[in-house]
């Protein structure tokens, strides 16, 4: 059974608004709530080792991480983020790290398929796979790893890194 590594970061406090407005006036029907959530650093870290790591690929993942790029979320502790992902991919309950040239191909089969249908049109223009694809494998300081799958592509071969 899969397990996740464990928080290391405290939960954070933060206000959760909604989308239900009055057709009148067009203020919030509801106020705010206070909710409890998984911090940002290790919501994305979470991301990262999913993107990374998960069997089966899921361009969901590669979808919110460039979305944390453009946003700018990824300025803030990178060492953090990094070191989170790094501790994430450590638990062997884990899959490989796998950023074989044949999983970019999976991921880029799936933009039309799985991605275009459930976004709308300006968020589904904004996503770039290889800006996040080339995101998660620097943060995870894959750069290693990078050059193989360059190599691999160029010969045509896949590329599963030892070891990471």
């Amino acid at each position: 059974m899969f397990q996740i590594a464990p928080l290391a970061r405290t939960q954070t406090i933060r206000f959760s608004a909604n989308f239900l407005r009055s057709p009148v006036n067009g203020k919030p029907r509801v106020a705010p709530v206070t909710v409890r959530c998984v911090d940002t650093i290790e919501a994305l870290a979470e991301k990262f080792r999913a993107a990374l790591s998960h069997r089966e690929p899921a361009i969901r993942d590669f979808f919110d991480i460039d979305y944390a790029v453009r946003k700018g979320l990824l300025r803030q502790e990178v060492n953090d983020y990094g070191d989170r992902v790094g501790l994430k991919l450590a638990n062997p309950e884990n899959d490989s790290v796998n950023v074989s040239q044949r999983r970019l191909d999976a991921f880029r089969r799936q933009v039309q398929a799985e991605l275009k249908p459930v976004l709308r049109a300006r968020d589904f223009a904004a996503f770039d796979l290889n800006r996040a694809f080339d995101e998660a494998i620097d943060l995870h300081g894959a750069e290693e790893a990078a050059d193989a799958l360059a190599d691999s592509a160029s010969r045509g071969q896949s590329f599963i890194p030892p070891g990471l």
